[in-house]
């Protein structure tokens, strides 16, 4: 689960680095890093139900 976690982040922080505005690119790396971490969270406690 957390292998998966890391290919994604690895993903995602190779588009963010080709994206033009690369100045924002901490703060969007900062709210990756916490949509990843409440997403793992949840799935640990069994949240991740579908809506």
């Amino acid at each position: 689960m957390l292998e998966s976690c890391k290919k994604k982040y690895i993903f995602a922080q190779k588009k963010i680095l080709n994206h033009p505005t690369v100045i924002v690119q901490p703060f969007i790396q900062k709210i990756f890093i916490n949509f990843l971490f409440v997403q793992s969270l949840f799935k640990q406690l069994g949240l991740n139900r579908r809506l």
